[in-house]
């Protein structure tokens, strides 16, 4: 239990110190918050590895729970609440807060969230159940972070041929592009490859030829901001069915 306690306080001290930093850099620099979001994004998703294997998590379900109450930790950190009485949770807070997103901004992001780990939690239970190594989770958190995670900063900077997508539970239209869509293609080939010694060779084709396409159209489909419970469900579900095939 120290080493959990330890390893979560490690987390969401570097979180908080993060977080503070980006937003100086929008709040100071001018950096765009669509940039300074998705560096927030990497290390939500990357950072607790680091710290699992600092403090020796091993266990899956620690791992999750490590995943949640940081995050919790975090969104409640840049709460309204928190705002109206920290100079620093303001800070924070101007990190992840998109125009466009506003007023939803934190709603979004921490529903998105929770059904992301939801889906994880579900996911290895039923892997358990049925024998599918729970190593294979990483295939999916690792494509949508680097998928998702590089379309925006890609569609911005290289983005021509735009599209539009709705938002979550909002009459309101955002942009997407091709461009973007395409790194989610090329991000979740390369993880395939990756993983590729788990599967037998029929395996790894069907995988290969339904994995990438159908996460870059979820992803295109998908409600802004909301993309990554639907990512996480979609491609467990393609990796479930290729393995046991």
């Amino acid at each position: 239990m120290i080493q959990v306690g330890s390893a979560l306080l490690s987390i969401v001290l570097f979180y908080f110190m993060l977080c503070k930093g980006l937003g100086l850099l929008v709040i100071n620099r001018g950096v765009r918050v669509n940039y300074t979001r998705k560096v927030g994004h990497f290390a939500m998703f990357m950072l607790p590895s680091l710290f699992f294997a600092l403090f020796n998590i091993q266990d899956t379900h620690e791992r999750l729970l490590l995943s949640a109450l940081s995050t919790a930790i975090l969104f409640f950190a840049m709460c309204g609440w928190s705002r109206r009485r920290s100079l620093t949770a303001q800070q924070m807070f101007a990190s992840i807060d998109r125009p466009e997103d506003a007023p939803n901004t934190l709603s979004w992001l921490v529903s998105q969230t929770v059904a992301g780990l939801l889906v994880l939690w579900v996911t290895q239970y039923i892997w358990l159940a049925i024998g599918v190594p729970l190593e294979l989770l990483y295939i999916t958190i690792l494509a949508t972070t680097f998928g998702d995670g590089l379309a925006e900063p890609v569609g911005i900077r290289f983005g021509k041929h735009e599209y539009t997508t709705k938002g979550f539970f909002v009459d309101k239209t955002f942009k997407r592009t091709l461009e973007g869509s395409a790194t989610v293609f090329v991000m979740s080939m390369l993880f395939c490859v990756l993983f590729k010694d788990y599967f037998a060779v029929h395996q790894f084709v069907l995988l290969c030829a339904v994995f990438p396409l159908a996460l870059t159209l979820t992803e295109a489909k998908s409600p802004h901001t909301w993309d990554t419970p639907f990512l996480f469900m979609v491609g467990n579900a393609i990796i479930t069915g290729a393995y046991l095939l």
